[in-house]
Order: C-alpha cells, then sequence, then structure tokens
C-alpha cells in the first residue's frame, strides 16, 4: 500500500524526498500575493505529494487552528508565559540550527494569527459562513474546511490573496479484503455514498463563492481491485478508475479505453487484474498544465516518465 500510495504521489518511479504537486506549487508560487502562506495545505495529514523543493504543506485540522495551550487570556501565569516566549524568539543565536529553529516557530505563530482571524467565529471564513449543509463526517468536514480556505485566499480584503493552491484530504476504509458488500457504516456502498455526498456539498459550497471554474478536485489511490471475488471481498489489483470534478472539466466523459471485462482475457491478468490504457503520469500532467505548467521541460523534470507515452495532455481539462 505506502509503495503505490508513494508513487502516486511523488510522479516517479525513483525515489524522491518531493512530491508532483509540491513541485507544481514551486513554479506556481510567485502567483501568490502572500508568500508566508504556503501554497499547499493539507486537512488529511502528513503527504510526499504536497512536498516540493520550495514548498512544504501548512497542516490543519478539519475543525481549524491549534495555537498554543497556555497563552491566553488574562492571567498572570498566561502573561508570564508569553512574555517569556517572546525573550526566546528576541535572542540572538550563534548557532544557525537555533536560528532557523527560532525563524520557523516565530513563521508559524504569525500564519496561525493571520489565518486563525479568518477562520475564527465571526471571521470571513467562520464555520457557518455556508448555506449548504455539509454531512458530518470525516470526508465531509475536510473538504468543508478546504471551501472556508478557499474563500479566505480569494478574499480580497484578506491578507492571502492566492490564486494557486494545492489541497490534500484523505479518506480510507477501501481495502475490502472481507465485507465488501456489507450495507453497514464501513461497507464499500457506503463509503462511495460518503464520497459522493461531501463532494456535491463541496461544489455547491464553491458555487456559492463564485470558486467553481477555478478549482478542480480529483481522486488518487493506492491500487485498483480484483474483478474476481475473493469469496467476501476482493483483492489487491493494477489498473483503475479516477474520478475529476471542477468547473473547467470536460466531464460527463470517460477518458482511457474502457475494458474488456472478460476474466482473463486480453486486458485482465489473474483474477481481473486490469492493464491499465494511461498512466498516472499522463493523468497528472494534465492536471499540472491546468494549473499552468505548460513547458514541456518542466512536465518532464517533474514527471520522468511522461516522454515514454503518446501524450501529455489527456484533454479532460479545458485550456
Amino acid at each position: 500500500h505506502s509503495d503505490q500510495e508513494n508513487l502516486w504521489h511523488i510522479g516517479r518511479t525513483t525515489a524522491s524526498a518531493r512530491g508532483w504537486g509540491g513541485q507544481v506549487a514551486d513554479l506556481g508560487r510567485t502567483n501568490n500575493l502572500n508568500q508566508l502562506v504556503s501554497p499547499c495545505i493539507s486537512i488529511g495529514g502528513g503527504n510526499r505529494f504536497e512536498v516540493g523543493a520550495s514548498t512544504f504543506p501548512y497542516q490543519l485540522s478539519s475543525s481549524g487552528l491549534s495555537g498554543l495551550s497556555g497563552m491566553t487570556g488574562t492571567s498572570t501565569e498566561g502573561a508570564a508565559r508569553r512574555g517569556a516566549l517572546q525573550q526566546l524568539l528576541d535572542a540572538t543565536y550563534v548557532s544557525p540550527y537555533q536560528d532557523e529553529y527560532r525563524n520557523v516557530f516565530q513563521r508559524s505563530r504569525d500564519l496561525y494569527d493571520l489565518l486563525n482571524s479568518g477562520l475564527a467565529n465571526g471571521g470571513i471564513a467562520a464555520s457557518d459562513v455556508f448555506n449548504v449543509a455539509f454531512p458530518n463526517e470525516s470526508l465531509a468536514n475536510q473538504l468543508k474546511m478546504v471551501a472556508r480556505m478557499i474563500k479566505l485566499s480569494r478574499d480580497t480584503s484578506f491578507n492571502v490573496q492566492h490564486s494557486r493552491q494545492i489541497y490534500y484530504v484523505r479518506l480510507g476504509g477501501f481495502d475490502m479484503h472481507d465485507n465488501l458488500m456489507s450495507t453497514g457504516t464501513n461497507g464499500h456502498a457506503n463509503l462511495l455514498t460518503r464520497v459522493s455526498q461531501a463532494m456535491g456539498a463541496f461544489w455547491t459550497a464553491l458555487g456559492e463563492i463564485g470558486a467553481q471554474s477555478q478549482v478542480t478536485a480529483f481522486t488518487m489511490s493506492d491500487f485498483a481491485r480484483t474483478l474476481s471475488t475473493n469469496g467476501n471481498g476482493s483483492d489487491h489489483a493494477w489498473g483503475s478508475v479516477s474520478m475529476v470534478m471542477g468547473g473547467a472539466v470536460n466531464g460527463g466523459k470517460l477518458y482511457g479505453e474502457f475494458p474488456d471485462q472478460t476474466l482473463n482475457g486480453p486486458v485482465s491478468l489473474s483474477r481481473g487484474q486490469f492493464i491499465p490504457s494511461i498512466s498516472v503520469d499522463q493523468m497528472a500532467a494534465t492536471l499540472a498544465r491546468w494549473m499552468g505548467v505548460t513547458s514541456t521541460t518542466d512536465l518532464n523534470t517533474i514527471f520522468p516518465n511522461l516522454p515514454n507515452f503518446s501524450t501529455n495532455n489527456l484533454g479532460f481539462m479545458q485550456p
């Protein structure tokens, strides 16, 4: 699982500390007004996808930002803590490691103060800012925070004003070696229902802030599942399906070849492991091109295996 997920994130088959999302952000971050705020923001936890050469993901939870405890209020103790911390931050350090740690810590505090003022109750992107009701579950809550951050970033009265951002959310539970047909909470049908309802609410929220044509959402997974059952579920396989949603998508279509579903047929290995008709590299390059990476040299640098395929643009995104 981790190896295949990593391949999706880095866009290459060789070891790399950088992801293709982070490298796309490296090339586009000069379009953003406030360089303090990272163009890559994760609500789904740590990931390689958003790490670039000069870009690192800023993480927050679906409920918002977490500040330092014991630093607020009017108590004598709180004031003493704030004063002691400020002395540490104002000090001069000989060690470059201490100095850099201080700088990173200070940037984190500044970023918290900036973003929290917009996300807190009464802020321009408070939790009740949308008319649409998001389902109260993990994926929907993550996407609601994404929509709030997009609203915050687009507002000209707020000091973020980004035109290029990449967000990361996550939903697990699809490794269904058993109980695939379960009608319960953890069944496959319910997981897809959660995806559908969360994406539907997200789409409506984007419409409320006039951002549908500027936002594209897409799915990544580690791999697919076998066409045949193991008795109570399905096992690991190769070719799979990804979904792309957005106002700039040439939607309502299937891209790639719909597979011949003959078990052990011409495009199926043992137990229905489909041979892909298009590559992750091609899909990712098409999305990167929409984000502004139009140079063939840049695309081939981010995706070194891209020249092995017939096209670097699958056509599912509008120019």
